[in-house]
């Protein structure tokens, strides 16, 4: 099965690449500087300096995990604090 996988905030896409543990990442870093890691992505539909706005098809899982990692000034965030703020 395919998962497509949307943009949870606004921000510029600025890292697409290999990551030890979470494979294939994409990461959109938001207007408050918060970075959103998008984790085991499949396929990946969105280039290196993209703005992309909440909702937007960022790639695909393929049948697997997703990995989301949120984090602020090189300090991970609690997911559940991170989504109830915003």
């Amino acid at each position: 099965d395919k998962y497509l996988v949307p943009s949870i905030k606004d921000g510029m896409v600025t890292y697409i690449g290999e990551k030890d543990n979470y494979g294939n990442v994409i990461i959109v870093t938001t207007t408050n500087d918060e970075n959103i890691w998008y984790g085991n992505i499949d396929k990946c539909a969105v280039k290196l300096y993209d703005y992309v706005s909440s909702g937007d098809y960022l790639g695909e899982v393929n049948g697997n995990y997703l990995y989301l990692v949120f984090s602020k000034d090189n300090k991970y965030l609690d997911y559940k604090e991170f989504l109830d703020e915003n």
